[in-house]
């Protein structure tokens, strides 16, 4: 489904300029900054859909970056500096979901519904209410958000990098470190929990 099936925006996927990362990768500051201005809102966007925290975004965002211009003499050249950037965007958000105590896959003490949902977080609000009012952009937004919120790691992960990233599946398994074909299993199933969780708000092809 294209990206816009869920009323989001997205940014334009920056050109990983392999003379700047050559460069940065070789202590070049001016060539780093370069590299930041290219990639830190769309990044940031990522983390915060992530995370769904808007100061925990802001430090994670600040965070990685720093560990970047650390890691970055490490990078082989040989490798995809698009999927070493979103790996690393990842890993930190996973490693924010532990420090919360709000793993979902893993926990045993989280209430769970008949469907295996995570029953913590905001709820969807009643598309009942009132059918003759249609959401605004923001509200339909919200709605996205606080479903995505309510999917497992590994469902919201390849959700957001394929459609709020538009990122190439073969990419996002680089990034999660699996098979392709494990990647297209895990987007088909978020995408009916998306579509039950969503029912109401969106029109799905």
């Amino acid at each position: 489904q294209p990206a816009g099936d869920l009323n989001v925006e997205v940014l334009p996927q920056p050109a990983a300029d392999p003379d700047l990362v050559r460069r940065a990768r070789e202590g070049d500051v001016h060539a780093f900054e370069a590299l930041y201005r290219q990639w830190h809102r769309r990044i940031y966007h990522y983390i915060l859909q992530m995370v769904n925290n808007e100061t925990e975004a802001i430090d994670l965002t600040q965070d990685l970056f720093v560990r970047l211009w650390e890691v970055l003499p490490t990078l082989r050249a040989e490798e995809a500096f698009t999927s070493y950037l979103y790996r690393m965007a990842t890993n930190l958000c996973r490693d924010q979901y532990r420090r919360r105590g709000r793993v979902h896959l893993e926990s045993l003490d989280q209430p769970r519904n008949e469907d295996g949902d995570d029953e913590r977080g905001r709820e969807l609000a009643d598309p009942r209410a009132d059918p003759t009012q249609p959401l605004s952009h923001a509200e339909l937004s919200e709605q996205v958000q606080a479903a995505l919120a309510k999917l497992s790691p590994d469902h919201r992960t390849v959700i957001l990098l394929h459609h709020f990233q538009d990122l190439e599946l073969v990419e996002i398994a680089r990034i999660m470190g699996c098979a392709e074909g494990t990647v297209k299993s895990r987007l088909a199933r978020a995408r009916e929990e998306l579509k039950r969780k969503l029912q109401g708000y969106l029109r799905w092809e």
